[in-house]
């Protein structure tokens, strides 16, 4: 922070790092800044987004951004909802609920490099067919389960804007369909 070597937010570390690495600190903060801005979400994708789909449902975005803000999912149901899966995991793999739910901690805690998959069923103690045979029996009682709340939120925001909800999941469909024609 403010007062630490190492520019703001990246303290004596940053310094240490770059010393370690045989460069300056100050080119070390600026390709880390770099990398930031070119890996992070992009903010502007995320606003072309939300306009586009408060133009699809025929709202101003700012009616939409606070409607959101309200139907926002709080943090303790998405808690729930990844214990509830650490729960039928363990069950479906004939072990317990807390040493899933370690092994997911860990696995998340190593970030998005390498195989997941092999490092959670490490982790858990079983094999990589054990479990992706585990995940495949779930899936469809999860992705049952996820659609019955994207119904569901359909419902909410259609409610909140006071609009049709044919007319929310028409916007959605939409969107989706011009989401991945982008990507093809």
């Amino acid at each position: 922070g403010p007062g630490h070597r190492g520019g703001p937010g990246f303290g004596p570390a940053l310094d240490e790092l770059a010393d370690e690495l045989g460069v300056a600190a100050s080119a070390l903060q600026k390709a880390f800044e770099d990398a930031r801005d070119e890996l992070a979400p992009n903010r502007a994708d995320r606003e072309d987004h939300l306009k586009e789909l408060a133009d699809a449902l025929g709202v101003t975005e700012a009616k939409l951004r606070d409607v959101l803000g309200t139907l926002r999912p709080e943090r303790g149901m998405r808690r729930e909802r990844h214990v509830e899966l650490a729960a039928e995991l363990a069950k479906e793999l004939g072990i317990s609920d807390a040493k899933v739910r370690a092994a997911l901690e860990k696995v998340h805690e190593q970030g998005p490099r390498g195989d997941r998959g092999a490092a959670l069923a490490k982790a858990l103690g079983v094999s990589e067919a054990k479990l992706r045979q585990a995940f495949e029996n779930l899936r469809d009682d999860f992705r049952k389960d996820h659609e019955e709340r994207e119904s569901d939120r359909s419902a909410a925001l259609a409610k909140a804007l006071g609009i049709s909800e044919d007319k929310v999941e028409a916007a959605f469909e939409t969107l989706r369909a011009a989401h991945e024609a982008e990507h093809e």
